[in-house]
């Protein structure tokens, strides 16, 4: 399946949408807000050295959301299950970053890094809604619902060991007894 990393705004330099090209701004205010409130811009997937998959997300502080600004899966990988696991990892860490949804524009003509499939977002837990702010229908992934949260728990425990593993002594060293 691959392992997953966070993403930080140096990443964006070599993170184009196999697609479109298209490339985030490292500087733009939304990513440095990314990185400064959670410590990272988003997630990849990577098998054999290269991408497979990767999501991005920035923050609305207002809402305590997540906007989803990019999601993709490479040629040849769609289908088995990557999306889904970065919408997973990421919610667990948003989650613990006091987050209580992640918020996306889905698209079903043409469906694009910035908007990815609706039928793929209603799988995953998405469910439709309206943006008070500009009325726009969008996506939205409630972190704060009990049984999507305990979940999200699980996953979040899970990553949390696999992206901070515990470091061994060095060798040749012996515990004290005193």
């Amino acid at each position: 399946m691959g392992s997953l990393t966070w993403l930080n705004r140096a990443d964006l330099a070599t993170l184009a949408c196999p697609y479109c090209g298209r490339m985030a701004d490292p500087a733009s205010p939304e990513v440095l807000a990314a990185e400064q409130t959670w410590g990272f811009v988003g997630a990849s997937l990577t098998l054999r050295g290269g991408r497979t998959a990767a999501l991005l997300v920035t923050p609305d502080p207002e809402t305590r959301t997540a906007m989803l600004t990019c999601l993709w899966v490479a040629p040849g990988w769609a289908g088995q299950g990557r999306g889904k696991r970065l919408i997973q990892a990421t919610a667990a860490g948003l989650l613990s970053r006091d987050v209580i949804a992640i918020v996306a524009r889905g698209s079903k003509a043409m469906p694009r890094c910035s908007a990815p499939p609706a039928d793929f977002l209603r799988a995953v837990g998405f469910s439709r809604t309206s943006d008070e702010r500009g009325g726009t229908r969008l996506w939205r992934l409630d972190l704060t619902t009990t049984a999507m949260a305990d979940g999200l728990r699980g996953w979040l425990a899970h990553w949390v060991r696999v992206l901070r593993p515990v470091r061994p002594e060095p060798a040749g060293r012996t515990a004290s007894k005193h």
